[in-house]
């Protein structure tokens, strides 16, 4: 990875961690319904990265989360399952012939339709894994289910504002 790439991607880490802890944890529409917005850092990451770097980097980003939240490894866990799942979600969306080397995720390289489902598919598995280990109650599976489906659409258009606000020139 070139470093002007790592200091890219520090950048968006640092920024986006504030974001989440400083913002939009404050922004509730109920018990629990908070936009997950650090997950672009993950999402924004280019396709080929090595899976080692990308779980490593999903690690850091849950757990500094965790951290300044204070909810013991939820979102690391979520991260974690996140990152496992990027590869597969990347590779069944990819067009017939692929994507170049170095291709980052976006509305332009991906095209919308593409990009959208991109993240709406990793937001959700985010979201399934944090809310099962939070409430963590077969018996409440519909609460789970509920809260996944709402947070995810509220995450996502958060994410898409501010992909299209703050990172359309991607490249």
């Amino acid at each position: 990875m070139e470093i002007r790439l790592i200091i890219r991607y520090g950048i968006y880490f640092v920024a986006l961690v504030l974001l989440q802890t400083l913002l939009f944890n404050y922004v509730s529409l109920g018990t629990g319904l908070v936009p997950f917005v650090y997950i672009l850092a993950l999402l924004l990451l280019p396709i080929d990265i090595q899976n080692w770097i990308l779980l490593i980097f999903a690690f850091v980003l849950g757990f500094t989360i965790d951290v300044f939240n204070d909810t013991m490894a939820l979102n690391t866990s979520a991260m974690l399952f996140a990152a496992l799942l990027r590869p597969g979600v990347i590779q069944i969306l990819s067009p017939r012939d692929g994507y170049e080397i170095g291709t980052l995720p976006s509305f332009k390289n991906f095209k919308p339709g593409r990009f959208l489902a991109f993240v709406s598919i990793i937001v959700f598995a985010h979201q399934i894994v944090f809310f099962s280990l939070d409430i963590f109650n077969f018996s409440k599976i519909g609460v789970v289910f509920l809260k996944t489906i709402i947070n995810t659409v509220l995450s996502v258009a958060f994410i898409m504002i501010l992909h299209l606000l703050f990172f359309k020139n991607n490249k």
